[in-house]
């Protein structure tokens, strides 16, 4: 059986059930992080080569790549994606970091590059974006629900030595992680569908039935909860910033620019729950304990590292 002999259509639909499973088995991965830790080998390359595979198959295919490469391939992304790769190999340098360590640390980054590639060079029905939208978001409302039951419950993170843990507290050890390695991981996954379902909201507002918006609203009220119980500054941090960014760009657009409210509102609160939770949950306080302490605050002395690197370098 030769694929790469297949008409264009049954070849795009090839390679668009190929990204469909890569999706999912990333996303599924990302999920069950701590079950499938037991086979990283397994976990990981499976997806890399699943990757190069469809992009192969994709380039060298006579009607989807070969003959279309540079015509469907001029598109303003790429730009970002150039630009993206120049501070990549510039900050490489600077830091003097090894080459195939480099490459090895960004090798996540760049799949993202090949399968936008990928998507760029084939023909995408709405009824595939659909099926990944829900699917995504499932899972997401799934995980949600799993990691609201662990705070309620009192479940602390898994960490595998026990003198690792400080207080068995909420805020501290308590947090939302799901089936995650962490909550901080669970909550960029709740993030990116939260924005998927609001810009969702956004986009095709007026052909969406009034059931249906309840029940969007209801999973982004349920995945916000969740979100809140990671204790994740800089998730909360990344939606407020993300709801701004867009809201800022099409601000033009009356019903876009309620995002921009939306996010000036989120950064009320997270100000004041952030100094609510600071008082009155102990274990939240601990793990904040060097927040404000800026010679020993791991975050500011990163900052203040690659900056001394940054100056030595010149």
């Amino acid at each position: 059986m030769n694929i790469f002999a297949y008409p264009k259509e049954k070849a795009n639909q090839l390679a668009l059930t190929g990204v469909l499973i890569l999706v999912l088995w990333t996303t599924i991965n990302l999920l069950f992080t701590r079950v499938w830790s037991i086979f990283p080998g397994i976990v990981g390359y499976f997806g890399e080569g699943l990757l190069v595979l469809i992009l192969g198959y994709v380039l060298f295919h006579p009607d989807l790549g070969r003959k279309n490469i540079w015509h469907k391939l001029k598109n303003p992304i790429n730009f970002s994606f150039l630009l993206f790769v120049g501070f990549a190999f510039l900050s490489m340098f600077m830091n003097n970091v090894p080459f195939a360590q480099g490459i090895f640390g960004l090798r996540a980054l760049f799949q993202f590059v090949l399968l936008v590639i990928i998507i760029l060079l084939l023909d995408v029905p709405f009824r595939w974006v659909k099926t990944l939208f829900y699917a995504i978001i499932g899972m997401a409302l799934i995980q949600a629900i799993v990691g609201i039951i662990q705070v309620i419950a009192g479940i602390p993170l898994p960490l595998h030595n026990m003198e690792e843990r400080r207080s068995v507290a909420i805020g501290e050890e308590i947090r939302a992680f799901g089936f995650m390695d962490s909550s901080n991981t669970l909550a960029g996954f709740l993030i990116v569908a939260i924005l998927l379902i609001a810009l969702y909201l956004f986009m095709y507002r007026s052909g969406i039935p009034k059931k249906h918006k309840a029940i969007f609203i209801g999973m982004i009220a349920i995945m916000a909860i969740a979100l809140t119980l990671t204790f994740s500054r800089q998730a909360f941090l990344a939606l407020i910033g993300c709801l701004g960014l867009i809201g800022l760009l099409f601000r033009h657009n009356k019903t876009f620019r309620i995002m921009l409210i939306v996010s000036i509102g989120l950064g009320v609160l997270f100000v004041v729950g952030y100094g609510l939770a600071l008082l009155f949950l102990e274990g939240f306080a601990q793990r904040n304990f060097y927040t404000f302490d800026f010679s020993r605050n791991y975050r500011v002395l990163m900052m203040l590292a690659g900056l001394q690197v940054f100056m030595f370098s010149h």
